[in-house]
């Protein structure tokens, strides 16, 4: 997952959480912050020939 994409995803958990009741718990343990940066990133890409023989790439 880009940056990016990472980072949509959590602003999105962040306004719904946000917007719901935040457990206090959760406030305590920094949940939001620990989620803000993630453990690893794993980054691959997958290339793969079509029909009429041209190589493409998607990054994963």
């Amino acid at each position: 997952m880009s940056h990016s994409l990472f980072q949509q995803a959590f602003d999105e958990i962040r306004t719904q959480v946000e917007s719901e009741d935040f457990p206090a718990s959760f406030e305590r343990a920094d949940v939001l912050e620990r989620l803000r940066h993630p453990d690893r990133v794993i980054r691959f890409t997958v290339r793969w020939i079509d029909d009429e023989k041209k190589v493409h790439h998607t990054p994963a």
